[in-house]
């Protein structure tokens, strides 16, 4: 995977370049059958996923992770962390669109703070704008006694109840549309956002069934709530 910078929007690629196979200037006839046969096979997914997710826990774990530019900069390079990209509803089949996260997305005319990212997963009936904010996982949940939340999740949690009421102010849905520039195919879908908060450790509520249930009870219909620790498992 790579991440590139367009013109209008910062994009992590999840699928591969242009196969090299293809005949270009230098090209050797017969060379890649030949190099096929002698070249190792590929390590496959498993390796890269363990090694993934030991060095996600090594980065939460440290103090350099108290810096959400050095979170956002580790999941712009790996991008399959993130959750949503086949929604956060259902188990899609369907790529998203453009086979891409992108990171730091623009809601048009919206001033306040910008989401992380921004997954555009879609079904066969709908398509679902996925918008991430990510904290710290060095922000806190709750108080340190009691099952009062703490303003570091209250402040957050206000990022996604902005981006709620941007989405369904006035033509806001449809300038989305367009500055994304939607295929047809997607247009013609019905439009239902989720938003997503990753946020603090899991270790501030596991264990503790009243902290749990506040924090279900608090996440509405359109919202996922989720500690840094669930992105790597």
């Amino acid at each position: 995977m790579i991440s590139l910078s367009t013109g209008r929007f910062k994009v992590a690629l999840t699928s591969g370049v242009d196969s090299f196979r293809h005949p270009f200037i230098g090209h050797l006839p017969g060379f890649s059958e030949v190099a096929d046969t002698l070249a190792p096979s590929p390590w496959g997914n498993e390796p890269y996923v363990r090694l993934l997710s030991e060095q996600w826990k090594n980065l939460i774990d440290s103090n350099e992770s108290r810096q959400e530019r050095v979170l956002q900069s580790f999941l712009e390079r790996h991008p399959s962390l993130l959750p949503g990209s086949h929604t956060v509803d259902c188990s899609s089949d369907h790529w998203p669109f453009p086979f891409a996260v992108i990171s730091q997305p623009i809601l048009p005319g919206l001033l306040m703070r910008q989401p992380d990212f921004l997954w555009i997963a879609s079904n066969s009936t709908t398509v679902y704008p996925v918008l991430i904010e990510i904290e710290t996982a060095h922000k806190r949940w709750f108080h340190a006694k009691g099952n009062e939340f703490h303003s570091d999740f209250s402040h957050a949690l206000g990022q996604l109840i902005e981006w709620a009421a941007w989405f369904a102010s006035g033509s806001n849905a449809g300038s989305f549309k367009d500055y994304y520039e939607f295929p047809g195919y997607l247009r013609e879908l019905t439009m239902i956002p989720r938003f997503v908060l990753i946020h603090g450790r899991r270790s501030e509520y596991e264990g503790n069934s009243a902290r749990k249930a506040k924090i279900a009870m608090t996440a509405r219909h359109d919202q996922r709530l989720m500690s840094f620790d669930r992105l790597g498992t």
